[in-house]
């Protein structure tokens, strides 16, 4: 804001709208820490007539809690500088700012300064629109040393990517947060291309974790199990990869089928925390006192009602699914 005064744009009532639109409309900035360079540093000291020197390593750059640019931020401003020169001009905008001051106090009148400005823009607007030159955007970052294959940081429908190889053989790993396409280095571009990677064999079948939509995950056969947030999907053992399948497998186990009406879409199960019936993609809780596995169809019919509830008194409401 204050950099924005001493240019001489935007108005106190703008700034808020300004910074808010940066960051949270747009996601153009966030607020973060910013990681220093390990950089070489050279001491030296003077004692006597002597002079002699140290180098060491030292972070440089390192801040705190300060707006970084985003990829998304970098794309946009590098186009609108390269296409719009002379809008993303800071005199420019303090120029309109003025003469919007002009207008505001009648001295000017607006249609002829609107007529003056805006069809220069307009045109350019109409011949950017065409050229489709920014409808691809990625940078070469090298080629992975194992393979000789080329690795490719982009920017895509659903955000920064990084790419490798080409064809049927190409593999994709999304940036993750504080990573940039224009800096992101070969080696973290093949770090975040580890996966899906084979953990190992567990009877007879391989445990490979990889990284979907949703976050890292294992695959196990048909069976797909999250990993936990804590849990590194690029060092996760096969131990603990087993102990994740197997619990899973064991809560699926516990809802157990005890009665079923398939022509009435209704299932008796035992869950996790006690038998419930589900029917319709929802789950009601059976009331108190009710044998689950001496259920009828008209029991399970006016426990999905609610008229149980009222038959016996209990307190009974709709839970979520398990």
């Amino acid at each position: 804001i204050k950099k924005m005064e001493e240019l001489g744009i935007g108005r106190p009532s703008t700034y808020s709208p300004t910074i808010s639109t940066l960051t949270s409309a747009r996601g153009y900035i966030a607020t973060g820490d910013k990681e220093g360079i390990p950089t070489e540093v050279v001491n030296f000291r003077l004692k006597g007539s002597e002079i002699s020197s140290s180098v060491k390593k030292e972070m440089v750059g390192a801040d705190r809690g300060k707006f970084i640019p985003q990829d998304v931020g970098i794309l946009v401003t590098d186009y609108l500088v390269e296409n719009f020169p002379d809008v993303m001009d800071y005199n420019y905008t303090a120029g309109v700012e003025e003469n919007l001051d002009m207008i505001a106090e009648g001295k000017e009148d607006w249609r002829g300064y609107l007529g003056q400005i805006y069809p220069p823009f307009h045109n350019t607007v109409e011949d950017r629109l065409h050229d489709g030159k920014y409808n691809h955007v990625e940078r070469l970052i090298g080629v992975d040393p194992a393979d000789g294959m080329p690795v490719y940081a982009r920017f895509g429908q659903y955000g920064a990517y990084v790419q490798k190889g080409e064809g049927e053989d190409r593999r994709f790993a999304s940036l993750q947060k504080g990573q940039l396409i224009d800096s992101i280095s070969l080696e973290d571009a093949l770090h975040l291309l580890a996966l899906p990677r084979v953990a190992g064999s567990y009877e007879g079948v391989d445990v490979v974790v990889t990284k979907g939509k949703f976050g890292p995950y294992i695959k196990y056969g048909d069976l797909n199990v999250t990993l936990p947030r804590k849990a590194d999907p690029l060092t996760v053992s096969l131990q603990d990869c087993i102990s994740l399948i197997d619990a899973q497998k064991n809560g699926a186990a516990q809802q157990a089928e005890l009665v079923s009406f398939p022509d009435a879409d209704i299932v008796v199960l035992e869950g996790r925390y006690g038998p419930y019936i589900k029917h319709a993609g929802k789950n009601f809780r059976i009331p108190k006192g009710k044998n689950p596995r001496r259920l009828t169809l008209d029991d399970c019919r006016l426990i999905i009602s609610g008229s149980a509830t009222k038959a016996s008194g209990s307190r009974f409401r709709r839970f979520k699914k398990q």
